[in-house]
């Protein structure tokens, strides 16, 4: 049998560039008609910001310092693997002259030119107008991430700055972007000591104060989770120096190992709960979890996900659901924190040990429901039994080994449950134009339900 391999990932990249005023925008001239700038890339993911500028300097030329601010529109075709994205570039400095032998055009004379690409007519003449009204247009979106708004990028790069010399260090050159996206934004710089990161993450129902909680469970883990440089809690700001590559793509990752550090530190979470709460973490136990069915079935954005045969198959479980999470909370285990979205690519080595950071999804709630790189693996070798048990070592105290499989089985689809009522907050909660970014997490975890519930 021949195996089929999945195509590249194609991006295509177009270019909104403002001139010094806001109020013009560049475009080239081409056979078709005026166009944008425009870049194809291949296995660049849309919030790897640092990666996509490279792929604009080298393609096009660009010879200023700029920042990805936002889209003005998006499509993504999980399918057939591609995305088509309008950015919107923020120059470090204004532009006075047109770059690219282009030329600088207003909303007015958009209106009667002849486009290359037609459909891009609508989202820039409602750039345009937004830009014209300024900061507080009614056609900005409360949602909006504030470092997708004009001048963010400046004020988190001063404030950087100030916190890498409070530290004794030396800046030693610009701050960059490294990820660029609805829910955060990661950016960098160099220093005397090694780079330093910078986060902010979004404000949303169910996230933490991810620099608050860090910084507290860095006081109570030290060695499990990294301690903040310095944090901004009004802003939900948080600078952290350099602790390594995460676990994703090592060679030598050790699963068992891994997760039966997690458990132990789960495990020592249980007796912490009041502490973990005072310090951000929401409950997510699992009589909330069981409340959250009604209001994920009914709401529209499940059903819009969803075929209809598989919409019909959701409410149908409902009862059983429901059922299963009291059947699982009647086991002995207690509540621990839990990290919300664990995976490989939020854990790095540390000495002898793990560290476990990105806590912007943390909870209280049942642990087992954390462990979606075993339920569901992506990584191949991550779901093999010696690693489950491994994990189930650190509750052996609280029941059989023969009830902590039943158990492990039981908890399964809980773990999607829990998963798809993040999603539908995520993307209840943010600006419509960026709900693509994440939007394939809630039918992805629905299907999950009802894959396991059916077996």
């Amino acid at each position: 049998m021949t195996e089929t391999t999945q195509p590249l990932w194609t991006s295509h990249h177009f270019l909104i560039l403002p001139d010094a005023t806001g109020s013009r925008i560049l475009m080239l001239p081409s056979a078709e008609g005026w166009r944008l700038p425009y870049v194809r890339v291949q296995e660049i993911w849309l919030s790897e910001s640092d990666e996509i500028i490279a792929a604009l300097r080298s393609t096009l030329g660009l010879a200023f310092d700029f920042t990805i601010l936002r889209y003005a529109a998006i499509q993504i075709n999980e399918q057939e693997r591609w995305d088509r994205i309008l950015f919107v570039l923020e120059p470090r400095q204004p532009l006075q002259e047109p770059p690219l032998d282009g030329h600088w055009v207003d909303r007015q004379a958009l209106y009667h030119m002849q486009l290359a690409q037609p459909e891009q007519r609508t989202p820039l003449l409602q750039y345009l107008e937004e830009c014209e009204q300024g900061h507080t247009s009614p056609l900005i979106d409360p949602r909006r991430s504030p470092w997708a708004r004009p001048g963010w990028f400046a004020s988190a790069a001063a404030w950087i700055a100030g916190a890498i010399a409070e530290q004794g260090l030396t800046q030693l050159g610009p701050v960059e972007q490294l990820r660029n996206w609805s829910i955060s934004s990661i950016l960098f710089a160099p220093t005397s000591a090694g780079r330093v990161y910078f986060k902010a993450a979004a404000a949303l129902p169910l996230f933490v104060n991810e620099p608050a909680l860090t910084q507290s469970l860095s006081e109570r883990y030290p060695g499990q989770v990294p301690t903040p440089l310095k944090i901004d809690r009004a802003q939900r700001w948080m600078l952290m120096k350099d602790f390594g590559a995460p676990a994703r793509g090592s060679a030598d990752v050790d699963f068992a190992s891994i997760l039966r550090a997690y458990g132990e530190f789960q495990r020592a979470s249980a007796g912490h709960l009041d502490e973990l709460s005072k310090a951000g973490c929401i409950d997510r136990r699992l009589p909330l979890l069981a409340a959250e069915i009604d209001p994920l079935i009914s709401d529209p954005t499940t059903q819009a996900a969803l075929e209809a045969q598989e919409y019909a198959a959701l409410v149908a479980l409902a009862p059983r659901l429901k059922e299963r999470c009291a059947q699982v909370a009647a086991y002995n285990l207690p509540a621990t924190l839990l990290h919300g979205d664990l995976h490989l690519g939020n854990i790095a080595q540390s000495g002898d040990g793990y560290l476990f950071f990105d806590w912007t999804d943390a909870c209280i709630g049942f642990p087992f429901i954390d462990l979606m790189l075993l339920y569901f693996p992506e990584e191949e070798g991550s779901a093999e039994i010696d690693c489950r048990d491994a994990y189930l070592d650190a509750w052996r105290d609280f029941e059989s080994p023969e009830r902590l499989i039943e158990l492990w089985e039981l908890a399964k689809p809980l773990c999607a449950l829990h998963q798809a009522v993040s999603y539908r907050s995520i993307v209840n909660n943010i600006e419509p134009l960026v709900r693509e970014e994440l939007l394939h997490g809630l039918p992805d975890n629905l299907k999950r339900i009802l894959a396991v519930m059916h077996e």
